[in-house]
């Protein structure tokens, strides 16, 4: 199924079944929005376009109470501009970081120049679209320090109650646990613990996947 068709269902599901949290979705972004977040720094997921296309996050994401934290967790979609601030100050943190020689604390671990935020918590949990080259390119993580895997493609989670197969194209299925390439005996830090799964649909409920793996412990100061 392609992202477009899972957007749509979650906008009727969410019409028909939580109408104060479809009230908060924003009109689309525009393409320059869009564009802005990463400029000339690296191409954005398709997904991340996709789903800005569609809506521009939701207009309580600053206030973090109140309708529009759909997502598990409580999660609040952020527009196109919190994307751009979001990337740009985790690209702060990394040179900080740098400079202050504890990057192996920061780097692929709470920050990277190469991470999106997509939504955001009212205690500052975030999930982000991971743009680094390699297996986990599009995947969604999960940041309070502790990192975690949502699904195998950005924004592969919210469909659960449709019938059929609701993969996105390009959904990976694996398991593994290890330092930032998913390989436990690779030397540096680990960075939690990573899953990717296909959806469960064939159990009821509101069309996103819940549930949280845990990850590692956070490190000393």
């Amino acid at each position: 199924m392609q992202l477009q068709d899972v957007l749509n269902r979650l906008d009727r599901w969410l019409e028909v079944n939580a109408s104060d949290d479809f009230g908060t979705l924003n009109p689309p972004a525009t393409a320059s929005e869009i564009d802005a977040i990463a400029e000339d720094r690296f191409s954005l997921v398709p997904e991340i376009r996709t789903w800005l296309d569609h809506h521009n996050g939701v207009s309580t994401h600053f206030r973090h109470s109140g309708p529009g934290g759909f997502i598990p967790g409580g999660h609040y979609p952020v527009d196109a501009e919190r994307m751009l601030l979001g990337q740009r100050d985790m690209e702060q943190d990394v040179a900080w970081s740098q400079e202050d020689d504890n990057a192996d604390f920061v780097v692929g671990r709470t920050a990277h120049v190469k991470w999106v935020p997509l939504s955001s918590t009212h205690v500052g949990t975030q999930l982000i679209v991971d743009h680094r080259e390699g297996p986990t390119y599009g995947a969604v993580l999960e940041i309070d320090q502790d990192l975690e895997l949502w699904g195998g493609r950005a924004l592969q989670e919210p469909v659960r109650d449709v019938p059929g197969d609701t993969r996105i194209p390009g959904d990976r299925t694996a398991r593994r646990h290890g330092d930032r390439q998913g390989d436990p005996s690779r030397d540096g830090p680990r960075v939690g613990r990573y899953e990717q799964r296909r959806l469960d649909v064939t159990r009821e409920g509101p069309p996103w996947g819940t549930g949280r793996t845990g990850g590692p412990p956070r490190p000393s100061p």
